[in-house]
């Protein structure tokens, strides 16, 4: 099936329905963090994070094609509202997936420390902010190690699809 898709689809058309569909389900996302927020704060807090939910979609794009600045950006922006936490986390893992280790760890250390700075003047109700922030932490971890592996995955699979194809032209030569 995957090899259909990929004859039917162009590259271009399957990086639009990648783009849009992610868009569309981390909007999901950021709506839920937002009608959750709406109730808790005061009407400057919730005009702040209906924007910032608007900029957080917005920045899903960015994410996708620049995945160091996007992921820099969510992390900065996770700071200032809750609704931007599934925008930096989707940044985590793609970064972690498309990008080397240093620029992934890079920025899941700054959507830990955008979060540690979001606990600190927005505390999660029912939950210290020591727990939250270790909850955090440890999501934004396994974001990163999650996003690695699959990167690891990906080059062994094509490496061992290179030997595989390079055996046969080997065999059919002789």
């Amino acid at each position: 099936m995957h090899a259909v898709t990929r004859t039917l689809c162009p590259p271009w058309m399957r990086r639009r329905v990648w783009v849009v569909l992610s868009t569309v389900a981390l909007g999901l996302l950021v709506g839920t963090g937002l009608y959750a927020s709406v109730g808790s704060g005061t009407p400057a807090l919730v005009w702040a994070d209906v924007t910032l939910a608007v900029v957080a979609v917005a920045l899903v794009p960015l994410v996708i094609a620049r995945p160091l600045a996007g992921g820099v950006l969510g992390g900065l922006l996770v700071a200032v509202s809750p609704v931007v936490t599934p925008v930096a986390s989707f940044a985590v893992l793609f970064t972690a997936r498309r990008r080397p280790f240093r620029q992934a760890l890079a920025v899941a250390l700054l959507g830990a420390a955008g979060e540690a700075v979001q606990g600190a003047w927005r505390p999660m109700p029912g939950l210290s902010y020591g727990w939250w922030l270790l909850l955090m932490t440890v999501a934004f971890g396994a974001l990163l190690g999650w996003g690695t592996w699959a990167q690891a995955r990906h080059a062994l699979l094509e490496a061992l699809r290179d030997r595989a194809r390079r055996a046969e032209r080997e065999q059919e030569r002789r």
